[in-house]
């Protein structure tokens, strides 16, 4: 089984993992529900542990496709 899966099973209690998507490099961020951006519509958003790179699903192009555990 691949160590990949579909963003519908990503955690959101703010965990921290591995988010990719196309054309897109693998970061580490957490779910945050009550972030918020102006350039993302919607509330809750990945947000990256530094706080300065968010990431929507609210739009389908250029969402996170696929999230794994952090590596150790």
């Amino acid at each position: 089984m691949s160590e990949w899966q579909p963003m519908s099973t990503a955690p959101r209690n703010g965990t921290l993992v591995r988010l990719r998507g196309t054309d897109a490099p693998t970061v580490e961020m957490r779910w945050d529900a009550e972030a918020t951006s102006w350039v993302q519509p919607g509330k809750g958003l990945w947000v990256h542990p530094s706080g300065l790179l968010t990431w929507s699903e609210h739009r389908p192009e250029g969402a996170p496709e696929e999230w794994a555990p952090v590596l150790s």
